[in-house]
């Protein structure tokens, strides 16, 4: 009989891109799932719904359905927590529900790269995971986010704010062990500032500042509405 190894991973929900990785079985190096065809670290967290056969498709197929109809859902973290309703075909989703499928791909590329593990009597299973939120998210926002992680099956760890997840990975990376730290996050859907302070390993986050409406997104909107007028 075989026995059940769970592994943590851990789950970048970005708005306009995610990604997912696992420590290696040694626990020595991180494995972050690539695209096997892009070769990409990042799946587009980009949701569409077949219409013929219903089925939701996420990432780079749902992606290069934009500006075709039916179109598909992007950018929904903005809308985390809220009452909001998106439109997925012809069927209405609130925003956990569109985060729980990124999720669960999510999930699902990682199950495929631990299968990879293989050791004689052991089987690996992807049910815990560490996700990321942006440091200015509230309460109703960090809750649904744990929602639609669950609802993707996976129990939730830890829900750590994105420039608290960024100090760590570079403190474990060189092997720091105290400091105080500036991280710039220029994210798809907003810009963060934090600054943060390591101590024996603990951090403590000494201030966050941020603006909502300037991201990788509202960038794309402004060159393109400049292109417009230029071309115009």
């Amino acid at each position: 009989m075989s026995r059940l190894v769970s592994k943590a991973v851990g789950i970048d929900l970005g708005t306009t891109n995610s990604a997912v990785a696992i420590m290696n079985p040694t626990d020595s190096d991180v494995l972050i799932h690539k695209d096997p065809v892009t070769n990409s670290p990042t799946t587009p967290s980009c949701v569409w719904r077949e219409p013929g056969s219903g089925e939701i498709v996420v990432g780079r197929k749902a992606f290069n359905r934009r500006g075709r109809r039916p179109e598909p859902v992007t950018s929904v973290k903005r809308l985390m927590g809220s009452r909001s309703q998106v439109l997925l075909g012809e069927q209405e989703y609130s925003p956990q529900q569109i985060s729980a499928f990124i999720l669960a791909e999510m999930k699902r590329q990682i199950e495929a790269d631990v299968a990879g593990f293989g050791a004689a009597g052991r089987e690996w299973i992807v049910d815990r995971a560490g996700v990321t939120v942006p440091a200015y998210f509230d309460q109703p926002q960090i809750e649904a986010t744990r929602q639609a992680a669950e609802s993707a099956g996976l129990s939730v760890l830890d829900l750590l704010h994105e420039p608290t997840a960024a100090a760590s990975y570079h403190c474990w990376r060189t092997a720091t062990q105290d400091g105080t730290f500036l991280v710039y996050d220029l994210g798809g859907g907003t810009f963060d500032v934090s600054v943060l302070r390591c101590t024996g390993g603990t951090f403590e986050v000494l201030g966050i500042s941020g603006n909502n409406l300037l991201g990788g997104d509202d960038i794309d909107a402004a060159l393109a509405r400049h292109f417009q007028k230029v071309l115009s």
